[in-house]
């Protein structure tokens, strides 16, 4: 077996390498999407690439050229990172070639601006958001600010609600045009010149958190099921073909004559908050803006209901384990064909295990949706300059120059060098890694999750997976006055209107 991992891996490399300019410079974007959007103006659709001539350095990679060659800020330069992404901005050097590629990025940022960065790390995660944020405020309310935060993703946009966040829009050298700053999340999170959080499109931390559908190639072929690469490629990976390509394969492995997680399944869902990648991959939204700027409140829509209503049923099929919350058991174990999970299970679990797994998008609703979409889980990073923080342009310098170096040095180590090649154990992957790194999808409802009283996605789940206690109508008669007030306040943040 890995004799055969290895054979593929150096197949997948000889074709990296006939390809590698092409490869490096590509990033979370489509043709349409490489101009900076911003979603109060309808946006034109162009086939033009706005960084078609413009300067590269000799391996073909976009110069970084919003900040002066000559700048220098000098002195300590203070970052609050979360505790779970710690391992993302490691300071430390290290013989792991994606946390020694982390290490460089830091010391040249460091070495270009003149800089000594001072890292914090406080936990941040959902679980902890408020004392998070309760750390910025104070430190803000004393006069020490830090000069950056690298945050749990929902975490910018509940500073924001509380006024600890500030506009990065006007900062003077980030630079919303260039690659390593994705359109697509740009579509969602710049409104009105108003943006309080920035995702790197090339990171380390963005690339491993996309969802996708995981197979294991060995169970396919002993059951003579389809290949979801094939199904993929045919316009025909929806969640109606899934299950019918998994009906019949559930096994009562421990023989208790009841469906848990001891058994074999044809499907399953990592954890609970993996349900978003079904309905984000769907093509379902929480909100969305018009062609004047105005944002729609989906939550109360029917296709909320819809999603909720096809998922119950697809979870209550014996084929289908709605949640495994051991994250990845089921999948480790060879005792389910099909995961959703995110990448970080190839990056952790799988490359030192001897499954032949495969990965796709998560399917569609049906064939007719135009494109596949990719939801990036809730533990991705998220840039913000608190209140109050000493000089603004100084904090959007740092912030562009480690995008930059992420997107120069980490991304082509982790994404193309690891993920696609040295973790592989299929000469398809990088195919499907690229065409989910093609379509993550964003919501600005979803952005602001932390900022309601109540996470109005949860009950949401909740409906899915337990449909006898929970519905969505209900739920929705019940929050819908308070989530429209608050929905209302979050947006007047930015000078719009809700519908």
């Amino acid at each position: 077996m890995k004799n055969n991992r290895l054979t593929v891996r150096f197949f997948c490399l000889l074709l990296s390498l006939c390809t590698l300019c092409a490869v490096f410079c590509a990033c979370a974007t489509e043709d349409a999407d490489k101009t900076l959007t911003d979603a109060s103006e309808a946006s034109v659709e162009s086939n033009e690439d706005p960084t078609e001539g413009a300067p590269t350095d000799e391996e073909g990679y976009l110069l970084l050229e919003s900040i002066p060659e000559d700048f220098k800020i000098g002195g300590e330069f203070k970052i609050l990172g979360w505790g779970d992404g710690a391992q993302h901005y490691r300071a430390e050097e290290t013989d792991d070639v994606v946390g020694n590629a982390i290490y460089k990025r830091n010391m040249t940022v460091e070495e270009t601006l003149g800089v000594d960065l001072q890292w914090s790390f406080s936990p941040g995660n959902w679980d902890h958001k408020e004392e998070y944020i309760q750390q910025v405020k104070s430190t803000s309310d004393a006069g020490m600010a830090y000069d950056a935060l690298v945050c749990y993703n929902l975490v910018p946009y509940a500073l924001a609600v509380n006024g600890l966040a500030e506009n990065l829009y006007d900062t003077a050298y980030i630079d919303l045009t260039a690659p390593w700053w994705p359109s697509v999340y740009l579509g969602e999170a710049l409104y009105n010149e108003t943006i309080f959080g920035l995702v790197e499109g090339c990171a380390y931390a963005t690339m491993r958190q996309m969802t996708g559908i995981f197979f294991n190639n060995d169970l396919i072929e002993d059951k003579n099921l389809r290949s979801p690469y094939d199904m993929v490629a045919a316009n025909e990976w929806t969640l109606d073909n899934m299950m019918v390509m998994i009906k019949d394969t559930y096994e009562d492995r421990n023989s208790n004559g009841k469906k848990d997680g001891g058994d074999f399944y044809g499907a399953s869902t990592g954890y609970s908050p993996q349900v978003d990648g079904w309905f984000y991959g769907m093509g379902y939204r929480w909100s969305e803006f018009d062609g004047d700027g105005n944002l729609t409140l989906l939550a109360g829509d029917p296709s909320i209901i819809e999603f909720t209503d096809r998922m119950a049923e697809a979870f209550s099929q014996q084929d289908f384990y709605g949640v495994d919350d051991n994250r990845g058991d089921l999948f480790k174990a060879s005792r389910a064909i099909l995961y959703m999970e995110s990448v970080t299970l190839a990056d952790t679990t799988l490359k030192d295990q001897e499954i032949r797994y495969g990965i796709v998008p998560a399917p569609k609703k049906n064939a007719e949706q135009e494109r596949y979409y990719t939801h990036l889980t809730n533990r991705h990073d998220a840039w913000c300059i608190p209140l109050n923080a000493k000089d603004n342009d100084n904090s959007s310098a740092v912030i562009e120059c480690m995008a930059y170096e992420s997107y120069r040095h980490v991304d082509p180590v982790y994404y193309d060098a690891c993920i696609k090649l040295r973790y592989a154990s299929d000469e398809r992957l990088g195919e499907m890694y690229d065409l989910m790194r093609d379509s993550i999808t964003f919501d600005f409802f979803y952005l602001f999750g932390a900022s309601f009283s109540k996470f109005p996605i949860e009950p949401m789940r909740f409906c899915c997976q337990m449909p006898d206690q929970y519905s969505w109508s209900s739920i929705w008669q019940q929050y819908s006055a308070t989530w429209k007030s608050e929905f209302d306040n979050i947006v007047s943040l930015y000078g719009g209107s809700v519908k």
